[in-house]
């Protein structure tokens, strides 16, 4: 059911059932966000690096999305799982 879930099934935007799918590479990821005023919330899920982000503002839209950008931009790109014991 995951990979139905993470699986593009509407195009464009990357769409699954019920998640959003971008980035390239290790930095793939799927997930969800939304907000409203004075809230924002971002989930971020990258398989292939064993990592998950989640950011929360208690800020207008796109707080947490911005958050998220941030870190992802310092993530890791190498195969992470390859450097594991």
């Amino acid at each position: 059911m995951l990979a139905e879930a993470t699986r593009a099934q509407v195009t464009p935007p990357m769409y699954g059932y019920g998640f959003f799918l971008q980035g390239e590479g290790t930095l793939q990821h799927y997930g969800h966000n939304g907000g409203a005023p004075g809230m924002n919330g971002e989930l971020r899920i990258y398989p292939q690096l064993g990592y998950v982000i989640v950011a929360l503002s208690n800020v207008d839209p796109p707080g947490a999305t911005r958050m998220a950008d941030f870190i992802e931009a310092r993530m890791p790109v190498a195969d992470a799982k390859a450097e594991r014991p």
